[in-house]
């Protein structure tokens, strides 16, 4: 039961990561109660749904920047952040730039690869979970 219900929750968060998201809604996905949920999924992930789920929001932010002409306040909107001030937080806490500096790092450079990692590899261990079940 608990594979299972982590790759609907994954699963969950990855195609609605726009939209907003409580713990209660995700735990309520997984058939969880919220604390349950909670301790499931930080021991399955190593990080708690919500540092997960600003991950998830930040990879999609990061592939708009690169290969949209979205301006930051769409991107914020899109990807769930809600305000531009907290997006533009976010985004510099976990890349080390700014939104604009990252697309214009990305134009000038043509390498994703050498941007900051920005949570990557929690978010590559979850696509691995969901493709191993």
């Amino acid at each position: 039961v608990g594979s299972q219900s982590l790759k609907r929750v994954l699963q969950y968060m990855e195609h609605h990561c726009g939209e907003e998201l409580t713990v209660e809604h995700l735990a309520q996905v997984g058939g969880y109660s919220k604390y349950h949920f909670s301790r499931f999924f930080s021991a399955s992930m190593g990080c708690s749904c919500i540092k997960y789920l600003q991950g998830l929001r930040v990879e999609k932010a990061r592939h708009l920047l690169l290969h949209t002409s979205l301006s930051v306040a769409e991107i914020s909107h899109l990807t769930g952040f809600g305000e531009v001030s907290y997006f533009i937080c976010v985004f510099r806490r976990t890349t080390g730039l700014t939104p604009l500096q990252f697309r214009r790092v990305g134009e000038g450079e043509g390498s994703f690869s050498r941007l900051a990692d920005g949570g990557g590899t929690v978010l590559r261990e979850g696509a691995d979970l969901l493709h191993s079940i």
